[in-house]
């Protein structure tokens, strides 16, 4: 972007050791000691279709779990989790149709369709649903402009055809997904007794009902409470036969047509729990003192996983930041002089749904929140910012570095001392509201420094196109490098940042924080 850019814009990678007064750790990496190889292989295997998406608590979230455990134990680092395990586990819930015992019928004196859950009658499921109630169909052109008749669908089953068909299209993207979201809640606002919706790309890819995954420990009765409704597709077919028992009738663009068609909905699920973990991991220091005091590099290794039938890679969302934390562990696990502070390495689970696993492990530090020196974010530094705004190509040497000034100059000095020495980027300070949006608060909220390194948003982003073959390789290992700077200074440098009190008293108000932070007080 460039407006607050701090330095010009350089080619050149260039690597410098991390000095403290009579301390001297190994270079950060650089791009012959880091493998590009390895890098693309990683991030490949991460947005792979074996791992699905990494969505928390479904099976390929704990595939890529076992991938990030297998190659921190093989490094020789030591377990930070569970009962001597690298895997801290966070409660979840994985809910799944009973699919015998659920159904869709539609009677008249006539006649009478059974649709099972198929390419026919497909969804989204979180919990137990029955409903009944005469047929009510309604075609809609535009779902954001055009009010559907309250009165005539209250205690109704709602089926809505959008014209045109294509949902996946006219609702794509996070946009999309919001306007989705708020045309579901005004339709449950009329009181409908049910809505399903036409629509036969999505009922075929689903091919009967998903089911879902969700934080914590939670009953299908509980579910039914929540915003999120059970989601209901028919195919063009299966609505036709169902609209078919009913007298014919020209359709009307934006207008209720009431049948004589009683439809009963009866949705079953049965739930357990869901593979759902922080993968977390320690490598000592050097220092008998200093060991004590630890420097947390973080990830969030969930995405979306596969959603309404669709996967979602999420090759730079956070494959990228999962990729160089790998990056980082080896880098300092190989290291001939090892720095005097701690090195923890954390993947969380849950980001995508809340900053789930970062709040799980600040509420169960598995290392004493007072000994977190920094928390250092990895999370989308993969690509080069695009918008309307702004092409890729004008931000290749842009690197955002987020929430350091919100707690301690210490810190902030720090990465800007890096990023001259080691970094070179062109740093960016016009996204500071992301802040909020990755696993890193959870330790401000405490009172501990970060620093959240992010390369920006993208077309890709939530998207089913973040793909491996669209990460820019050389800029991610140039992140890494930088990144291996500020851990490496941190961790050897004598005396550790602290917390400024005039920036923890603004910062802790809407942060939510304690009285005092985890981290010391600049007195």
């Amino acid at each position: 972007m460039g407006v607050l850019s701090l330095h010009a814009a350089s080619v050149a990678v260039v690597a410098a050791h991390a000095a403290t007064q009579d301390h001297v750790v190994t270079s950060p990496p650089t791009p012959a000691s880091i493998s590009m190889e390895r890098l693309r292989a990683d991030v490949a295997h991460l947005a792979s279709v074996e791992l699905g998406g990494r969505g928390t608590g479904q099976p390929g979230f704990q595939r890529a779990a076992d991938f990030v455990r297998d190659r921190l134990q093989a490094l020789g680092l030591q377990p930070l989790g569970d009962d001597g395990t690298f895997f801290q586990a966070v409660p979840w819930t994985r809910t799944e149709a009973i699919a015998d015992a659920c159904s869709l019928v539609a009677s008249t004196a006539a006649g009478e369709v059974v649709l099972k859950p198929s390419p026919d009658f497909a969804g989204r499921v979180w919990f137990d649903q029955t409903a009944e109630g005469e047929l009510a169909v309604w075609r809609c052109t535009d779902p954001m402009r055009v009010e559907v008749d309250a009165g005539a669908a209250a205690g109704r089953i709602l089926l809505v055809e959008v014209a045109p068909p294509d949902l996946d299209t006219r609702f794509a993207g996070l946009e999309g997904a919001r306007t989705w979201a708020t045309f579901e809640s005004r339709l449950r606002a009329t009181g409908a007794a049910a809505v399903l919706f036409v629509d036969d790309a999505r009922a075929r890819r689903l091919a009967g009902l998903e089911g879902n995954e969700s934080p914590g420990k939670s009953s299908p009765a509980a579910r039914a409470s929540s915003r999120t409704p059970n989601e209901l597709y028919l195919g063009v077919a299966a609505a036709e036969r169902l609209a078919g028992l009913a007298p014919p009738a020209e359709p009307s663009a934006d207008s209720l047509r009431l049948l004589p068609v009683t439809v009963r909905l009866t949705i079953a699920v049965r739930s357990g729990p869901a593979p759902a973990c922080n993968v977390v991991a320690r490598l000592p220091g050097s220092d008998t003192e200093l060991s004590a005091e630890h420097v947390v590099l973080g990830c969030h290794l969930d995405h979306l996983g596969v959603r309404t039938g669709v996967l979602h890679p999420g090759a730079d969302d956070d494959g990228s930041g999962t990729a160089a934390l790998l990056a980082l562990a080896e880098s300092f696990a190989r290291t001939t002089d090892r720095p005097r502070r701690s090195l923890a390495f954390a993947a969380f689970c849950g980001e995508e749904l809340g900053l789930i696993g970062s709040k799980h492990f600040v509420a169960h530090p598995p290392i004493p929140l007072a000994s977190i020196v920094a928390e250092l974010q990895l999370d989308m530094v993969g690509r080069s910012e695009e918008n309307a705004r702004e092409t890729a190509d004008q931000n290749r040497n842009s690197l955002h570095l987020i929430g350091t000034e919100k707690l301690s100059e210490d810190l902030h000095r720090l990465c800007l001392a890096a990023n001259r020495d080691v970094g070179k980027f062109d740093l960016e300070w016009d996204e500071e509201e992301v802040f909020w949006r990755s696993d890193h608060v959870n330790f401000a909220r405490q009172g501990v420094p970060i620093a959240f390194f992010f390369t920006g948003f993208h077309h890709d982003y939530h998207a089913p196109s973040d793909t491996a073959d669209k990460i820019e390789y050389e800029k991610l290992a140039r992140v890494i490098e930088y990144v291996h700077a500020v851990a490496a200074r941190l961790a050897q440098q004598d005396e550790r940042p602290l917390v400024d009190r005039r920036r923890w008293d603004k910062s802790r108000e809407r942060l939510h924080g304690p009285s005092q932070p985890a981290a010391p007080l600049r007195r």
